[in-house]
Formats: structure tokens, sequence, C-alpha cells
């Protein structure tokens, strides 16, 4: 698309959104960014869409660290009271202690609390949606790098991370435009409305 006249060198402003929160990383706001340019310049569906698959493949190739929460964690000693004599968490355990809750187990699991700071309150973290693992935890965090031992242990769910990090504010934009927005992360997708039209 051609736009008339000199383009400003950052046309876009981004206030009240996604793009700007200070629990993502500076990767994964650019790509949003991208994403959104990209699909309100080209004003093309088909083009918006290949993009965002695009983003898919770019984002799984990112590390732990770029795509990974940013928040402050506080009350975990509060939230350490509620752990049941069975080890569940207590009930409204935000995600984010839990995740903190998950890793300090983790360093006196494997025996690495000597190589590695376990997380306390008023700390800041980075933690992440892991996929399906043997301890069944949904949520683990860390504090600069993650240990290389718990890598193996908890790999990253790309799938979960992306739709919850990129695609949460692109469904936004997505819906002001009127479009659906593809399961990119699903090789197959039917919309009913073309397959009927």
């Amino acid at each position: 698309m051609e736009l008339e006249g000199v383009v400003p060198k950052n046309p876009f402003k981004y206030t009240g959104v996604e793009v700007v929160k200070s629990t993502y990383s500076e990767e994964v706001k650019i790509l949003i960014k991208q994403v959104f340019e990209s699909a309100i310049l080209s004003q093309s569906k088909d083009t918006a869409n290949k993009i965002l698959k695009e983003a898919y493949e770019t984002f799984c190739n990112f590390s732990i660290q770029d795509i990974a929460f940013r928040t402050k964690v506080n009350d975990l000693e509060k939230q350490n009271k509620k752990i049941g004599d069975d080890g569940k968490l207590g009930s409204h355990t935000p995600v984010h202690a839990a995740a903190s809750i998950h890793y300090n187990y983790m360093l006196r699991h494997f025996n690495i609390t000597k190589k590695y700071e376990p997380i306390s309150s008023g700390t800041k973290v980075k933690w992440f949606y892991p996929s399906k693992n043997q301890f069944n935890y949904n949520s683990m965090a860390f504090l600069e790098d993650f240990p290389e031992e718990l890598k193996d242990v908890f790999p990253i769910n790309y799938s979960k991370m992306f739709e919850k990090t990129v695609l949460s504010p692109i469904e936004k934009l997505y819906d002001c435009i009127g479009w659906y927005v593809p399961q990119i992360t699903n090789e197959t997708h039917t919309d009913l409305i073309e397959l009927f039209s």
C-alpha cells in the first residue's frame, strides 16, 4: 500500500495496549508491533494472517528469557503457608507466585540450591507456561537465567505463551477490523463463513 506524501518515521503511537506492558520483553513487544502495523498497513486479511504465522515461527525461536513474563512477586511467605500437607498450593494463589514456589521446590528437589538463588518476596521474576511435565506444574519461574538442569524437565509451551502474549492484543485488533484470528499453531483451520460462501 502506498501512502501519499512523507510517511512519519514512526506513524504509530501505542497507549493503553499490551504492546507497552512492562511484563513483556522488548523482543516480544517489537514482534507484536510488527504484526499490528503490518495488519493495519496491508489492509489484507490474507497478508496479515501470513505475517501472524511468520511471527509465530519467529516466536518459537526466541529464548526462554525473551518470551517469559516479567513481574514482581510479593507475599511469597503467605502463599507458602497455604500449601497443604499433600503439597498442593492454596486456592487463589497467583500464577506468578505459584511459579516461584515451583521454582524454589525444584532447586531443592534437584539439590541445586547452592548453584541458583531461590526466589523471595519482593523479587522481580520471569515466568512461563511449561508443556506437560512429570510434576504437573502449569507455571515455572526463574530469576535471570533458567537453570540448565530444569530445561528438559520443563520445556516451554510456545503455543500457550504465544496465545497469552502476542495473540491476546492481536485478537482485539482483528475483532475491531472484523476478522477472525486463524489457528496458527494448528496447521488446519476452516472458516465456516468462507466454506459456505
